[in-house]
């Protein structure tokens, strides 16, 4: 186990932290981590974590060394920090890419160092930085195309662990008979009738039935 400390605030992931990180995980072998220049991402859209993007400078060259990478800790905001807790999400978020995302049938970023303390709220993930892919934009919405080529691979994703036996040594991946799976479908119910209210002419008969169904 991990003697290092775990970052409580993005002003704690500091260079002689990221150094001792990096090192820990294999990252880096001898260069060590000069300055670390933070600049805060996805603020104001509603995610749970403050998640910082990173531009490091070192003290020498070192093959693998990532010029940036991004930081991610529990969001200061006490009620999404709340949902994340009930919810587990932030140990599931780590446990993922310390123990799944390898093998993973679907790409993800590569973590460079991940450590949680779930009793504590603690948490730090340490992935690489895409920012030169394209972002979704909640608010816009997505394209036709972008719909189908998130559903192919989330199914893809589902196929890989639809029935496998090694889920049942996965405590940590909630189940649909968890209390809070269940509590999340009695608010997808509970939402309907708002829904088919409010926006119910903007969609179609078939996906008004699909959205009954469900």
């Amino acid at each position: 186990m991990s003697s290092l400390s775990i970052p409580a605030t993005m002003d704690e992931v500091t260079p002689a932290w990221l150094t001792a990180a990096l090192r820990e995980s294999g990252v880096l072998k001898t260069a060590t981590v000069t300055s670390a220049e933070r600049v805060a991402i996805g603020v104001g859209v509603g995610l749970l974590g403050d998640i910082a993007r990173v531009t490091l400078t070192y003290d020498r060259d070192e093959p693998g060394a990532p010029a940036t990478l991004v930081a991610k800790i529990p969001t200061a905001d006490p009620g999404g920090r709340g949902i994340a807790q009930m919810f587990g999400f932030y140990e599931t978020e780590a446990r993922f890419y310390t123990t799944l995302a390898d093998e993973c049938a679907i790409g993800s970023p590569r973590c460079y160092y991940a450590a949680m303390k779930p009793e504590e709220v603690l948490f730090i993930i340490l992935m690489e930085d895409l920012a030169g892919l394209r972002m979704g934009d909640q608010v816009v919405g997505c394209s036709v195309e972008d719909a189908r080529l998130i559903v192919r691979n989330l199914a893809r994703f589902h196929a890989q662990w639809w029935y496998s036996p090694r889920l049942d040594a996965l405590d940590w991946v909630l189940s649909s008979a968890s209390p809070v799976i269940q509590l999340g479908i009695g608010a997808y119910l509970q939402s309907i009738e708002p829904f088919l209210r409010l926006f119910g002419d903007r969609i179609t008969s078939a996906q008004r039935d699909l959205v009954i169904a469900l």
